[in-house]
C-alpha cells in the first residue's frame, strides 16, 4: 500500500530572516526520509515570505533551480511545470513537479541543493540556533552555482536556502505514515539549543523528540513569539498546509502571550482560534504545557537557587498550565512540557544539576535533548487508536514475555507492558492480539505503571 500527497521528509522549515545574496548562492540541507517506508514522486514547497515574531514580511523576488542528492554526489533535478528554474513573486509560493526517477529508501539521508540564480537583496533564508560548524551538522550555503555538482561546505554560519516542505508518496500502510506540523516560540524553533543537534539534525526538544522514531515535520516556530502574533501568520500556515498530507499538529505557546501581558482568557481564545483552523482542525492536535522562566544566582546550577519570574502575568503560569492539561476544546492530547522541564510538578523552577538553560526560559542543547527522551514515548504511544491497531507485533525474547504475561496478569497490566514495549519501537513480523483496547486510555502515563524508555 501507498500513501500519496503526504509530507515525506524531515526538517522542513518556513524562513525566519532575509539576506542580501550577491551573485549565485548554493545552499545544501539534509532531511531524511519518512521511517515507515520507500519515498518517491517528491516534491518540493517554496516561499517568498518569512516570518519573524508577530510579522509576516515579503522578500525581493526569489529566481531558484534545485537539485535532490541521493545518494551524496548523485542528482536529480526539480522542475516547475516542467521549466528547471522558478521565479516566485514577492509574498508567493510554488510547488514543484514530481522528481522523476527517484525513490529513496525510508530512513535515507539525502541533501537538497538549491541554487539562487540572481543577485537579491531580500532572499528568505532557514536560520539554525547556531553555526553549522558549532552544531556539527552538514548544511551549507555557499557561493557558486554547485547546485549538481562539487562540494558545498559547512562554515561558520548559521543560515541556508531551501524549501519549506517536501512531500510525496510514502510505501506503507496508512496507519503508519504520521508526519507532524510544528506550531509555537523559541522553545520549538530552538533557542538555546546551540551546541549540537539531535540525531537526524533537529533543533530544539520537539524536532530532537521527532528525530527519535524518524517521524517527517514542518517547523513554522521562531524565537519570542507568542500565541498573540502567531494569528498574523496563520493565513499563509493554512496556505502551506493545504498543499500536503500530514497527520499530527502540535502547539506550544503561551510563556511570550503571559511575559508580555496577556490574561489567560484572552490565551485560550487564541489557542482556540489555532485549533479551529481548516488545514488543523481535521488532524491529531497535540497541545504542550509551558514550561519554566526563572531567575537564578548560581547560572541555573541549582534548584534552591533559582526564582520563579512573576513580572508581568507570568504569576499566572500554574493556572494556565492546569488549563491546558484539561484538554481545551480540539486538543487530542496534550505532550506535558512543564512536567519534563520542571524539578517538580508546578515547581516553576528548572531541573536542575546540570544547568539545562542559559537565560532562565530557553533549554540547552542537553536539556533539551534530556526532555525528548522523556516525551517521545507519549508521542509513540498516546496516539495509538488500538481498534484500527488490532494486533500488536513483537519480536524476539519481548514478544515470549509479553505472552508470558499475558497469560498470568490482568488486561491492565498487560496493557501497560504492551505501552512500554511500543516505546522501545519494537516491530517485527509475529503478530500477537491484544484484547484488553477498551483500558487503554485509562492507563495512567507514571512509572508506578509502566517503564519511562529512553529510546
Amino acid at each position: 500500500m501507498t500513501v500519496s500527497n503526504t509530507l515525506a521528509a524531515n526538517r522542513g522549515a518556513v524562513p525566519s530572516s532575509a539576506w542580501s545574496l550577491a551573485g549565485t548562492f548554493t545552499g545544501r540541507r539534509h532531511h531524511y526520509a519518512h521511517p515507515a517506508g520507500d519515498i518517491s514522486d517528491l516534491q518540493t514547497v517554496d516561499v517568498a515570505y518569512f516570518f519573524s515574531a508577530g510579522a509576516l514580511t515579503n522578500s525581493s523576488v526569489v529566481m531558484i533551480k534545485r537539485f535532490i542528492e541521493y545518494p551524496a554526489g548523485v542528482f536529480y533535478p526539480v522542475t516547475w511545470g516542467g521549466a528547471t528554474s522558478v521565479t516566485i513573486q514577492p509574498g508567493a509560493q510554488v510547488v514543484s513537479d514530481p522528481v522523476a526517477g527517484l525513490t529513496i529508501p525510508k530512513g535515507a539521508k539525502f541533501w537538497e541543493r538549491t541554487v539562487s540564480l540572481q543577485t537579491t537583496q531580500f532572499f528568505p533564508v532557514i536560520l539554525l540556533p547556531a553555526n553549522f560548524t558549532t552544531l556539527g551538522i552538514d548544511d551549507a550555503l555557499g557561493g557558486g552555482d554547485l547546485g549538481n555538482s562539487g562540494s558545498v561546505v559547512p562554515s561558520a554560519i548559521n543560515a541556508t536556502i531551501g524549501s519549506v516542505a517536501i512531500f510525496g508518496t510514502v510505501n506503507a500502510v496508512p496507519d503508519a505514515v504520521r508526519s507532524f506540523v510544528l506550531l509555537g516560540d523559541a522553545p520549538t524553533y530552538g533557542t538555546g539549543d546551540d551546541t549540537s543537534v539531535g540525531v537526524k539534525g533537529g533543533s530544539g526538544w520537539l524536532e530532537r523528540l521527532l528525530d527519535k522514531p524518524g517521524y517527517p515535520y514542518v517547523n513554522t516556530a521562531m524565537g519570542a513569539q507568542s500565541a498573540q502574533q502567531f494569528q498574523f501568520q496563520l493565513a499563509k500556515v493554512n496556505t502551506i498546509l493545504a498543499v500536503f498530507g500530514f497527520t499530527d499538529v502540535v502547539v506550544s505557546f503561551g510563556l511570550e502571550d503571559l511575559r508580555t501581558g496577556g490574561v489567560i482568557s484572552d490565551i485560550l481564545n487564541l489557542y482556540g482560534n489555532i485549533f479551529i483552523q481548516p488545514n488543523i482542525a481535521n488532524k491529531y492536535v497535540w497541545q504542550t504545557t509551558i514550561g519554566p522562566f526563572t531567575s537564578s544566582t548560581d547560572s541555573w546550577a541549582t534548584v534552591a537557587n533559582q526564582t520563579p519570574r512573576t513580572d508581568s502575568n507570568l504569576s499566572q503560569l500554574t493556572s494556565l498550565n492546569a488549563l491546558i492539561r484539561a484538554k481545551r476544546p480540539g486538543v487530542d492530547e496534550v505532550l506535558d512540557l512543564a512536567d519534563a522541564s520542571m524539578s517538580a510538578r508546578d515547581s516553576l523552577k528548572h531541573i536542575a544539576p546540570p544547568a539545562g538553560t542559559s537565560n532562565g526560559r530557553d533549554f540547552n542543547s542537553t536539556r533539551a535533548e534530556f526532555i525528548a527522551a522523556h516525551l517521545v514515548g507519549h508521542l509513540i504511544t498516546d496516539r495509538f487508536d488500538m481498534a484500527a491497531l488490532g494486533n500488536f507485533a513483537a519480536n524476539g525474547d519481548t514478544k515470549s514475555q509479553i505472552s508470558a504475561t499475558w497469560s498470568a496478569q490482568s488486561d491492565v497490566a498487560f496493557a501497560a507492558i504492551v505501552k512500554t514495549a511500543l516505546r522501545l519501537n519494537l516491530v517485527g513480523q509475529t503478530n500477537l492480539t491484544f484484547s484488553g483496547r477498551g483500558l487503554w486510555n485509562s492507563i495512567p502515563d507514571n512509572p508506578s505503571i509502566w517503564t519511562e524508555v529512553n529510546p
